[in-house]
């Protein structure tokens, strides 16, 4: 038999109807007439509710007390607490130690601290580094790490990481990757290994920072000194694989009867890391 429509169902039906679908309720979810395994699932429920709420509580109480490491007055203290913070249980922190560390919010607090914690690639670009070919002070080798760097030098050697060199010369951009082998030999003789880096030795990459990237005559002076006039063409400040491949092709200088339309840049670079222009 069909069922009249809402509007014609008198209120005895209707009351009926609301009756019985209470009643189907009060069957299923009734706590004394509750089926024990369905029990146990709504109390499961209910405790994993629970624990949920507490752990959002627990993640902000963790979360608050790593941005209180900023209380640190002394900042190698300070960074090294959040170092070992967020090696140590350091999931879903690295904003609020960032901010700690480097005071700064947000993206570019987290990014510098990556750097520390070596999870990102260090760019020392808006750094104060002094210009290594100051015609004021003769080269002798690559600078000294600063004892940040070399912080950051030794985070990624306990990570396995490349450490890359990214420094700019003055007169070219030199981009190098050190493997943790090359980065350890960094903090004691950096000169030696970014030469490696490069696949140069010691006295030609000082010769190469010396120069400028360029390449000096093979030419000799009336009183048999050599020239120090550099090749002809366009043969300074020379990414590092080039001026490899120009210096052992070598070359005169114009005076010397060199080509002036010389470019050694159209030679094939067989290293894909060096300075970059």
């Amino acid at each position: 038999m069909a069922k009249a429509p809402l509007s014609c169902r008198t209120d005895r039906e209707l009351a009926t109807s609301r009756g019985g679908r209470l009643a189907a309720k009060s069957r299923i979810g009734g706590s004394s007439t509750m089926h024990p395994a369905l029990k146990r699932l709504v109390d499961a429920n209910e405790e994993l509710q629970r624990a949920e709420r507490a752990l959002d509580a627990a993640q902000e109480r963790r979360r608050q007390a790593a941005r209180e490491l900023a209380q640190i007055e002394d900042r190698e203290e300070r960074t090294q607490a959040a170092l070992h913070a967020y090696s140590e249980f350091g999931k879903g922190l690295s904003l609020a130690l960032a901010e700690a560390v480097t005071g700064l919010p947000g993206r570019h607090g987290q990014s510098a601290f990556l750097v520390l914690a070596g999870r990102m690639k260090y760019q020392p670009k808006g750094r104060q580094i002094p210009n290594i070919l100051s015609e004021r002070e003769p080269v002798t080798g690559w600078r000294k790490p600063d004892e940040f760097e070399s912080e950051v030098v030794r985070t990624h050697i306990a990570h396995g990481q490349d450490y890359w060199i990214d420094e700019g010369l003055g007169w070219q951009r030199l981009m190098t990757p050190l493997t943790p082998a090359q980065a350890a030999d960094y903090l004691i003789d950096p000169t030696a290994a970014v030469a490696e880096s490069l696949s140069l030795t010691r006295e030609a990459f000082i010769e190469y920072l010396s120069t400028g990237g360029s390449v000096r005559c093979q030419g000799h002076n009336k009183d048999g000194t050599r020239c120090k006039s550099r090749v002809a063409g366009r043969t300074g400040q020379l990414k590092a694989d080039v001026w490899k491949i120009a210096v052992e092709r070598g070359g005169y200088c114009r005076r010397h009867g060199g080509d002036p339309e010389y470019d050694p840049r159209r030679l094939r670079a067989p290293h894909a890391h060096s300075a970059r222009g």
